[in-house]
């Protein structure tokens, strides 16, 4: 689970009552792109690599033709633009 907090973000693992943390990072912190596909619990790095051809996926940062970054906040940023909104009218319907 990961939990926002002003710039600070804390991942933690385990069941509720029991939670550890696991990283703590902030915002403006960028991650590569093995970290950044586990920050979004991908199962594979390559899915970002597919994604960034396809030109679609999170925001990231080239320094270089093999060195890429993910910041932090445009992860979070890119993960609340995949929320669904289930209240809509077709929902209702079904």
């Amino acid at each position: 689970m990961a939990k926002q907090n002003g710039t600070v973000i804390e991942t933690t693992t385990g069941l509720a009552g029991n939670a550890q943390p696991l990283l703590r990072i902030t915002d403006d912190q960028t991650l590569n792109e093995m970290e950044a596909a586990r920050f979004l619990g991908l199962r594979a790095a390559k899915t970002l690599y597919f994604w960034r051809v396809q030109g679609r996926g999170p925001r990231f940062m080239r320094y270089g033709a093999r060195c890429i970054r993910y910041r932090v906040k445009d992860l979070v940023a890119w993960q609340e633009q995949q929320l669904v909104k289930t209240d809509t009218k077709e929902s209702k319907e079904l």
